[in-house]
């Protein structure tokens, strides 16, 4: 907590408070895979896929720090 409120801090971080990002992330990152059926057959992909699973950090990761990532 104290690593995110430093970055908030310097602007590198979203402007909002750290269980909001922490959930957000947590449940971002994990629920594609938790979801592997369900990604399969609504969004025809393979979430254990390395492409996919590389794609999905990257969009998690701008999401959450825009203008940072790739």
């Amino acid at each position: 907590e104290v690593l995110f409120e430093e970055a908030r801090a310097l602007g590198i971080a979203p402007h909002m408070d750290y269980a909001h990002f922490y959930y957000i992330l947590t449940g971002g990152a994990a629920l594609m895979f938790s979801m592997a059926p369900e990604a399969r057959r609504l969004a025809g992909i393979d979430p254990a896929d390395d492409a996919v699973i590389d794609a999905h950090a990257e969009a998690l990761a701008q999401l959450l720090f825009p203008g940072e990532s790739k």
